[in-house]
């Protein structure tokens, strides 16, 4: 009789071990996961101002989300700090981004909308960094000029637990540079009016560098930087006041 009394016992024990043993192979539900993507950017050539696109392709349900990129200074620079990133629709606003100077890129995405509704699931592009490629950059396929990481404790779901996050880091494909006709900035093959609007609406804020067919040739001043006495070159050209631009000698 008292072998019998101890079969359940041994039984639940054994039942109870079984499950145990179970639980470290248990895996997180991809689901759960949170999943973010650097965009590739192909046939990037020295002096483009190229955007860099950051995604949230799953969301669980998030609060909040921190994250740093980090860039190479031997491919990228920073553009002057008039040129600012920007933060894609969404239920996010773009929180804390560094100024030029600082390395590596923080974003701070705090979450403005409702608590717990449709919004907090978004998914799509989170945030565009427009980056300039620089003249001596390493040519070919560099997959390591941008890293993404997690920054300031990284994601933080609806219920206030750190889920795990999965980054997929993206590369830059740098090619040589064709030769740069001055003043094309459309990309047209030749310098026009329209060359000169588009360099007007560049100043006056219109259009950013990164949509731009050929910002490189804007710089027709022979300065790094693209500003007024650019302007007054092109106008001094189209007027056939001057035949040769300073950056073509």
């Amino acid at each position: 009789m008292k072998n019998k009394n101890m079969n359940p016992i041994i039984s639940f024990a054994l039942v109870l071990c079984l499950l145990l043993a179970f639980l470290p192979t248990m895996q997180v539900s991809a689901s759960e996961i949170v999943q973010v993507r650097v965009s590739d950017i192909s046939n990037a050539r020295p002096g483009d101002v190229v955007n860099v696109h950051i995604y949230l392709d799953s969301n669980p349900g998030l609060f909040g989300l921190g994250l740093a990129l980090n860039i190479d200074p031997n491919v990228f620079e920073r553009l002057p700090s008039t040129a600012a990133a920007v933060a894609a629709p969404g239920p996010f606003t773009l929180g804390a981004l560094s100024t030029p100077a600082q390395q590596p890129v923080r974003i701070a995405l705090p979450f403005e909308g409702p608590y717990n509704d449709a919004n907090t699931y978004y998914t799509g592009r989170i945030a565009i960094i427009p980056l300039v490629v620089l003249e001596d950059a390493p040519l070919g396929l560099l997959t390591s000029a941008l890293t993404l990481e997690a920054h300031a404790g990284g994601p933080l779901n609806i219920n206030f637990q750190v889920p795990p996050m999965a980054i997929t880091q993206g590369s830059v494909n740098v090619q040589n540079a064709p030769n740069i006709i001055w003043g094309d900035l459309t990309g047209t093959g030749s310098v026009g009016m329209a060359d000169l609007m588009m360099l007007r609406q560049y100043l006056a804020g219109i259009v950013a560098a990164g949509d731009i067919p050929n910002y490189a040739a804007a710089a027709v001043s022979g300065n790094a930087t693209v500003g007024m006495p650019d302007l007054m070159l092109m106008r001094q050209y189209l007027n056939d006041v001057i035949s040769i631009f300073p950056a073509a000698n």
